[in-house]
């Protein structure tokens, strides 16, 4: 098991998306308690709509979504 994930982090791609997973997970918890206690959740539900559509459109278009 751990000589697989250790083959996993040789690709430096997946090093790159650890990376950004943890970075974005610490700028989202941030972001989220401080809507909260603000009440502006529902911004935050709102972001989350827009991330799905421009996906969604990147779909569409044919275009690389990340």
């Amino acid at each position: 098991m751990l000589n697989m994930v250790q083959e996993l982090f040789a690709y430096p791609f997946i090093q790159r998306a650890v990376i950004v997973g943890i970075l974005v997970s610490l700028c989202a918890a941030l972001l989220g308690v401080t809507l909260v206690l603000k009440r502006y959740s529902m911004i935050g539900d709102g972001l989350s709509h827009v991330g799905f559509g421009a996906l969604a459109l990147a779909m569409a278009l044919n275009l690389a979504p990340l």
